[in-house]
């Protein structure tokens, strides 16, 4: 009986063990650019290795995939078999979508809590993704995130390896001399165990990164028709190369290493640029430009930031596009899709301003200057398709596909939930209702191709991605299908010498993106009408209405009979006419024909758009009344 009772203790024992429950607050950004602070739980029950989670919030597959790498590594740093064990996650927030692998790091330590009985640190939060192989990845929204830890009332932030510089302000001594919280980087799950799961005093973390190998890259041969995008590349590089050489003996000693690190981004550039990877060495540049334009604005106020922001977005308003046609229309669409991107940013900043705290308006400042860039760059691509030119063109046969593609994006964005593709939706949507519809069709290529790239890597490792990356084909009919295809490959290189699988994630997103502006490389130029199109201006330079001259004759004003005879002989032929209507316009009221249903009014409306004699507002506004009111259905209780 003592043998019984004893088996049946040790099993108690062993289930309230494992049946442990654990939590923690972790930081996130939300899709207006601004942090927040969720809490994360988990439970560890006796099971299968299955892994569950809460159906509220909606947790998007990245997060779905971050939840099953933690429990696979918590379980090997704790020495037990995954299968013998469940893990139940749930998020508690207010936003009602959750997704991105950011939170894998925090899930992971909440796992090795529960599994080994070891307290989270109180006071603490951490971030960063999770790898297989237990290292801890880059994630972006440290600045937002750590206003979220700080305004949460936590005293330690534990964050990847190389991201406390942020917009060449380092955090660590921020939140230290501002917050009084400590923040500290890590490079691996270990890193952060030492951290979070230990008592007294915070250890200090080693850097034990091996060193990179350098990146060694195939050289790129590019169409003849890219030499201006090269051109383009090279004077970035020019551009934050110079800066870069004006802010070194001005900038206070806190902002060195932010220094460094964007002179090794404009050498990575360089390499990219040299190797023939133009929009790799581009975006490069690009990011550079961004972290060394907020540098030297660093101590722009609020209200200068905000008139920034008011400038930018008059900028915008004004810009003439050119006359899309056959042979510039890439050109067109890459100056559109940049103005989308940049209004829809600038109305972020200006969301971000609202909060008055010094992160916010750091973030509102890099906002804006990510903006302007853009900006520069919608202009730089119009003057390509200016210099192209060719015969004027219209986009009305592109609209189907582009609303297609829409509705393909919608549907797979259902599943993914990723917010980093949702934005270019909600881009394509509006630019559909602008009549740009080949820069729909391509904002909605973006969030399909982003969408589902995640749902096809969802759950599979750093291997299989590679293996899924290795299906795929290089795409070189269009100047951008071409470009992004390069640009996967390097970002394919990065991922493999850095052992990270979100950076193959990446490239798979890319290359998925070739492969759809491929087909509209190869489709569009034969859809594009002819004849039909005007130049769109801006609406300070169209004073005047197109093919209109209008005179005004001054001087004195003198009467000439024999007009004034021919103008009452015009009046009485009117008024003849107009009493002539009338008699026949009552004869055939009786006969009137029925008016026309409304999907009749729905086809005259489709061909009134495709022949260009209404606008795409006009359309919508016209079709929503005729278009049949879904039925309701009662809701079930």
């Amino acid at each position: 009986m003592r043998k019984l009772m004893l088996f049946v203790f040790i099993i108690a024992l062993t289930v309230t063990a494992t049946a442990a429950q654990v939590s923690m607050p972790a930081p996130a950004v939300t899709s207006d650019n601004k942090g927040l602070l969720s809490t994360i739980e988990v439970k560890v029950v006796p099971g299968d290795g299955s892994v569950w989670i809460s159906t509220e919030p909606y947790v998007g597959v990245q997060t779905q995939d971050s939840e099953r790498t933690a429990a696979a590594v918590a379980a090997r740093k704790a020495g037990m078999d995954r299968n013998q064990y469940d893990f139940l996650y749930k998020i508690h927030t207010s936003a009602a979508i959750v997704d991105g692998p950011s939170a894998g790091a925090a899930m992971t330590l909440l796992a090795i809590s529960a599994l080994e009985n070891r307290p989270i640190r109180p006071g603490l939060s951490v971030t960063g993704t999770i790898q297989d192989d237990g290292s801890v990845g880059a994630v972006g929204g440290i600045m937002q995130k750590a206003q979220a830890v700080h305004d949460g009332g936590l005293s330690v932030f534990v964050i990847p390896r190389g991201e406390a510089i942020q917009s060449g302000l380092d955090m660590r001594t921020y939140a230290a001399e501002n917050w009084n919280m400590t923040i500290i980087e890590a490079s691996t799950i270990d890193d952060m165990i030492a951290v979070a799961l230990s008592t007294g005093p915070l250890p200090q973390i080693a850097n034990q990164t091996a060193p990179l190998k350098p990146l060694n890259l195939t050289t790129v041969s590019n169409p003849a028709g890219l030499s201006s995008f090269n051109d383009i590349a090279a004077n970035q590089i020019s551009q934050a190369s110079s800066l870069l050489a004006q802010l070194r003996p001005n900038t206070p000693p806190e902002y060195t290493s932010a220094l460094l690190d964007t002179e090794q981004e404009l050498n990575e550039s360089a390499y990219l640029l040299e190797h023939g990877y133009l929009y790799s060495a581009a975006n490069t540049a690009f990011l550079a430009l961004i972290d060394l334009n907020v540098i030297q604005n660093r101590n722009a106020t609020a209200g200068q930031v905000s008139d920034r922001i008011n400038d930018l977005q008059t900028s915008i308003k004004n810009i003439r596009q050119p006359t899309i046609t056959a042979e510039n229309w890439e050109w067109i669409v890459s100056g559109q899709l940049r103005l989308a991107w940049a209004q829809d940013n600038l109305q972020t900043a200006a969301s971000n301003l609202e909060d008055g705290s010094d992160i916010s308006r750091l973030t509102a400042l890099r906002d804006a200057v990510m903006s302007d860039l853009w900006i520069q760059a919608a202009s730089e691509f119009f003057a390509k398709a200016e210099q192209v030119g060719g015969a004027p063109v219209s986009e009305a046969g592109l609209r189907d596909d582009a609303q297609a593609q829409i509705n393909n994006a919608t549907k797979e964005l259902a599943s993914a939930a990723g917010t980093s593709a949702s934005w270019h939706l909600d881009a394509a949507r509006t630019e559909l209702a602008d009549g740009h519809y080949a820069a729909a069709y391509y904002d909605a290529s973006y969030a399909l191709a982003f969408a589902r790239a995640d749902s096809e890597a969802s759950g599979l490792g750093f291997d299989e991605v590679q293996q899924l990356l290795d299906q795929h084909n290089a795409t070189d009919t269009g100047l951008w299908s071409h470009m992004y295809f390069v640009h996967s490959t390097y970002l394919r290189a990065d991922g493999e010498r850095k052992s990270d699988r979100d950076m193959l994630v990446d490239a798979l997103r890319i290359v998925l993106l070739a492969e759809q502006t491929e087909v509209a490389a190869k489709s569009f130029p034969a859809q594009l009408a002819p004849g039909a199109a005007t130049p769109a201006v801006s609406p300070a330079a169209a004073t005047v209405t197109p093919g209109y001259n209008v005179s005004i004759q001054t001087g004195p004003i003198t009467y000439d009979k024999t007009g004034q005879f021919i103008l009452l002989l015009v009046v009485a032929i009117v008024v003849l006419l107009v009493l002539f209507a009338v008699v026949v316009m009552s004869r055939k009221k009786a006969a009137a024909p029925k008016p026309r249903s409304p999907e009749q009014m729905l086809e005259m409306l489709d061909k009134r758009l495709a022949e260009g004699w209404i606008s795409e507002k006009t359309y919508e506004r016209l079709a929503a009344k005729y278009r049949p009111k879904p039925k309701t259905r009662a809701r079930k209780e």
